[in-house]
């Protein structure tokens, strides 16, 4: 497949993605309650998990355990670096997309997850933790869409919040 159709492919497939999901979109605009809509629309929990990642680990991680999902993410970022890690990991999980293989050193992620996931599918799952380039692509740009709906919500809850706003109106 050529460059162009790849591009072509990966956007239809988000444009698609951020149609089917847009009710998940929480009119709080907060990426928690996007994490609990999108739980609660598969039907199984999602925990954000929040550890101390290596300069060599990943900047976030999605591992599907037996009836969990965690989002694991670094403990020192700031708000909006969450958010977009966050919403990332949800562009993997609501995209379908599955981990693919990777070889890397796994005994310190598998210590991560292992107080919430058995240690054996830990160690499946995050052996096969990173993405090929145009799922990534389409992860990123994904989102991308689902930050830009958290904050179009938020801007619009202020919105109607302002006295001022109103009368305008």
């Amino acid at each position: 497949m050529t460059a162009k159709r790849q591009r072509a492919r990966t956007a239809q497939r988000v444009r698609s993605a951020a149609a089917r999901t847009d009710h998940l979109v929480p009119a709080t605009g907060l990426v928690d309650d996007l994490v609990r809509s999108v739980s609660g629309e598969r039907g199984r929990p999602i925990h954000v998990v929040e550890e101390d990642l290596g300069p060599n680990e990943p900047s976030g991680l999605w591992v599907a355990g037996e009836g969990v999902d965690l989002i694991v993410i670094p403990t020192s970022i700031g708000s909006s670096q969450r958010t977009a890690i966050i919403c990332h990991e949800l562009a993997h999980i609501l995209l379908g997309h599955v981990p693919i293989g990777a070889d890397s050193d796994l005994d310190g992620l598998v210590d991560l997850v292992a107080p919430h996931v058995d240690a054996a599918v830990a160690k499946q799952m995050l052996g096969r933790f990173s993405y090929a380039d145009d799922l990534e692509a389409e992860a990123e740009a994904f989102g991308t869409i689902l930050v830009t709906k958290l904050a179009d919500r938020t801007r619009r809850l202020r919105l109607k919040g302002d006295s001022v706003s109103d009368r305008l109106r």
